[in-house]
């Protein structure tokens, strides 16, 4: 599994999301298939996601209110 970010435009305005994927091959293509949507995690806890998916350690640089 992996975060993607999807950046779309529509007009003037550029809108991004993060979405947690998982690869999965059918045939000889690979198809992704959106596990979560976490665009609406603050950018701290999306990049310490994305290092726990990778197999590293995130630090706790944020904090729950």
């Amino acid at each position: 599994m992996h975060v993607a970010k999807i950046s779309r435009r529509h007009g003037d305005r550029a809108y991004d999301s993060y979405l947690v994927r998982r690869s999965v091959r059918e045939g000889r293509r690979v198809r992704h298939e959106t596990v979560a949507n976490v665009s609406g995690l603050p950018p701290e806890a999306i990049e310490a996601l994305t290092l726990a998916l990778k197999g590293g350690r995130a630090r706790a640089r944020w904090r729950r209110v």
